[in-house]
């Protein structure tokens, strides 16, 4: 519901009302405004006219993009009754999807170690290719691969 009760709050409104003017002079600007952090009192705030219109312009909308002018059953005279409503009709509906919980994939079967040619189990490494295809001999000792080594060997830099 936190949803809808955003979306209703924030959709359908302009960024200030004339009627949320206290005063103004020629170099500020003082509007009502409510304080959700300080139990929903309204206070006023006084900006310079600078600021107020920055903050103002805030607010405008991208080209392309268009504000809702319609309210259905998001409005604010309309959500406490028609927002149920909706939630039992897409309950009973015939297109209403089913989230059930599916089967995870299946794990691809493990690699062999075994070389393809000879299935030897014990591979030889000669090299490692590096990200520009250079070619890095590997000495004796990080040659031999195991199927249970830990790790591969780790590429030497000739550079």
């Amino acid at each position: 519901m936190s949803v809808l009760e955003y979306l209703g709050r924030y959709t359908h409104r302009v960024a200030i009302s004339n009627g949320r003017l206290v005063r103004m002079d020629e170099r500020t600007v003082t509007f009502r405004y409510k304080d959700y952090r300080d139990q929903n009192q309204l206070k006023e705030m006084t900006l310079p006219g600078v600021e107020f219109v920055r903050r103002l312009s805030l607010h405008i909308l991208p080209p392309a993009f268009t504000k809702i002018r319609h309210y259905g059953i998001l409005g604010n005279n309309q959500r406490a009754t028609q927002v149920p409503l909706a939630r039992t009709a897409l309950e009973r509906s015939r297109w209403r999807l089913e989230s059930s919980p599916s089967e995870p994939a299946p794990k691809p079967p493990r690699e062999s170690g075994a070389c393809p040619r000879c299935g030897s189990e014990e591979l030889v490494c000669l090299g490692r290719l590096d990200a520009s295809g250079r070619f890095h001999a590997l000495s004796g000792s990080e040659a031999r691969l195991g199927v249970n080594a830990g790790k591969p060997p780790a590429i030497q830099d000739s550079s």
